[in-house]
């Protein structure tokens, strides 16, 4: 649900951005690069309950599970940012973070995720393991 809410954030975006005047005030990166920066302690740290909130998600079950195997996959490397461009290429709210960092062997380490303001926070964009309580679509005739 919280991926299917922010893709429709991002086209509500899109759309809106398409209205209106064209000279609109650059969007504060301050939100979004705090939000990648808590995003990189979180994985250093390997601290799943800062990665859910980093995240957006409720700390249940399925949130914890996903969050130890990006912890996993991606955690404990001592990452130290080199460079991080934030684009708001979905409007004020939503955007692109494109991360450079150097791990601990001096080895880098590149990543791009969504980041995206809900309710006034920034979060990343990580977990795509959630539940959603909408229906599947159909193409079925009505009845």
């Amino acid at each position: 649900m919280q991926r299917r809410r922010l893709l429709a954030v991002a086209i509500a975006m899109v759309v809106a951005s398409g209205c209106g005047s064209n000279e609109a005030e650059p969007p504060d990166d301050d939100g979004p690069r705090r939000a990648v920066e808590s995003y990189v302690d979180a994985l250093n740290s390997r601290d799943a309950t800062a990665l859910m909130r980093v995240g957006g998600v409720p700390e249940d079950q399925a949130a914890q599970r996903e969050a130890r195997r990006i912890l996993a996959e991606r955690g404990g490397r001592g990452l130290r940012i080199a460079d991080l461009e934030i684009d708001h290429d979905f409007g004020p709210d939503v955007g692109s973070a494109a991360l450079t960092a150097r791990d601990d062997h001096g080895k880098d380490v590149r990543e791009t995720v969504t980041v995206a303001r809900e309710d006034g926070a920034w979060h990343v964009v990580v977990f795509t393991d959630r539940p959603s309580d909408k229906s599947p679509s159909s193409t079925d005739d009505p009845a």
